[in-house]
């Protein structure tokens, strides 16, 4: 049987994955009970038991949609950004610890969390704080690592 280290020892071992676990976004629990199906389901009142396994097809077909949905959801959501500004903002984080990036309603809060032991944290929140991305980033942030946080904000904007 694992034993879970307690918070005050993780928090000396490893200070980063605490900070993952208080500010990760909290997922419901899963349900235990019923069937479980692979990738997809269909569910209705004309299904026999009310559910059953996608076919092959109909999992093909979802995929198809929903990555189409997904492009163009992101697409009118996310404002082209500026490559400057991306670099500008890899800048900032690596002099000040923080950055602002985008324009309202799109304006992005980034900030480097760094811990004890030399771990370090990059923190994106919109500017609800609804939205949160988290990632390890290497210890020691230094100007080598520019192109780093460069790609990562790309990526969390979309715009890779």
């Amino acid at each position: 049987m694992v034993v879970p280290l307690p918070r005050l020892l993780r928090w000396l071992v490893d200070p980063a994955s605490v900070y993952f676990a208080d500010h990760a976004p909290r997922r419901g629990r899963l349900r235990r009970g019923g069937p479980r199906y692979r990738e997809a389901a269909v569910f209705g009142p004309d299904v026999p038991g009310g559910s059953r396994q996608a076919t092959p097809e109909e999992i093909a077909d979802l995929r198809r949609r929903a990555s189409q949905e997904r492009a163009d959801a992101d697409a009118a959501l996310r404002p082209p950004v500026d490559p400057a500004a991306l670099s500008q903002a890899a800048r900032d984080l690596l002099t000040q610890g923080w950055a602002t990036l985008g324009t309202s309603p799109h304006l992005r809060h980034a900030r480097v969390v760094r811990f004890w032991h030399g771990d370090s944290v990059l923190d994106v929140t919109d500017e609800t704080g609804r939205s949160r991305s988290l990632a390890r980033i290497p210890r020691k942030l230094g100007p080598e690592h520019e192109a780093v946080l460069t790609d990562y904000l790309a990526t969390h904007l979309g715009h890779t």
